[in-house]
């Protein structure tokens, strides 16, 4: 059973996992860095502009469904131990 709390907690996390990692991939400095933001406007710039935001997706879900497991697996933990 899913936990409404959890699950809003997840998303909210993994929201934050999300946008930090998008953060600091842009303020790190050095060629790498820029060479991927180039491609991600280019991109924007071709027929391709959706894939940026799937991966944005992807990353998220995989943020969020990573926080909630790990909330799942502390929540039953303590109830063993309860």
């Amino acid at each position: 059973m899913i936990n409404l709390k959890q699950f809003k907690v997840s998303l909210f996390l993994g929201l934050i996992i999300t946008l930090l990692r998008l953060l600091i991939n842009y303020l790190q400095l050095g060629n790498n860095t820029n060479i991927i933001f180039n491609t991600l406007v280019l991109f924007f710039h071709t027929n391709f502009w959706f894939l940026p935001f799937i991966v944005w997706l992807l990353e998220f879900g995989v943020a969020s469904s990573v926080c909630y497991l790990c909330l799942r697996l502390i929540n039953n933990l303590l109830h063993l131990l309860h």
